[in-house]
């Protein structure tokens, strides 16, 4: 019983030590945040990356006749087309 008490006595010491240390405002705490957030842009990316592997591995490929809507040419002339068609259909 007394080795239980201990050792829960012990751990939460831990754990308020280990608040205390990575808190707010302090330097480790500051450190810890920053190396979790440099960690899931890293993560982000390489399952980016593997997505993008996984897709040409398949042997998909971009269709070039798409227009990209990345760029704002393509958007105008995704927009240009969309409205084309829309006349044309309206003519008939």
């Amino acid at each position: 019983m007394r080795k239980a008490l201990g050792k829960t006595l012990m751990i939460g010491a831990g754990v308020g030590v280990a608040v205390a240390v990575l808190g707010r405002e302090t330097a480790p705490g500051k450190a810890l945040r920053r190396g979790v957030d440099v960690l899931g842009r890293r993560v982000r990316y390489a399952g980016g990356r593997l997505e993008g592997l996984s897709y040409r591995l398949a042997g998909r490929r971009p269709d070039p006749r798409s227009p990209t809507m990345c760029s704002p040419i393509g958007f105008a002339r995704a927009l240009a087309a969309s409205r084309s068609a829309s006349m044309s259909r309206g003519s008939m």
